[in-house]
């Protein structure tokens, strides 16, 4: 995972300083398509992160906690992202 997340960082990077030409707006349709594709991995991957428990080791009771004081995402919005999970009993 982390290697696909530094290759796009990467080439958003590299698109960020592309130049302006007549494909712009498709460009903006196609990042909304992209954005909302990786929002839907980004949850997956809270998914299994709240799963795994593996927050607890720096002694977070909730992996909502742990990413919501490790990120500049309120609460709220972690909340959204992790889908509300609780930890295992």
């Amino acid at each position: 995972m982390r290697a696909a997340v530094d290759t796009l960082t990467a080439r958003l990077d590299s698109h960020a300083q592309s130049g302006a030409d007549s494909s712009v707006g498709d460009a903006v349709l196609e990042l909304g398509v992209l954005i909302r594709r990786l929002q839907s991995v980004q949850a997956r991957a809270a998914d299994r992160f709240s799963v795994t428990g593996a927050f607890g080791c720096d002694g977070a009771r909730h992996a909502r906690a742990w990413l919501s004081g490790r990120s500049n995402e309120s609460r709220g919005q972690v909340g959204v992202i992790t889908r509300h999970h609780r930890p295992r009993a």
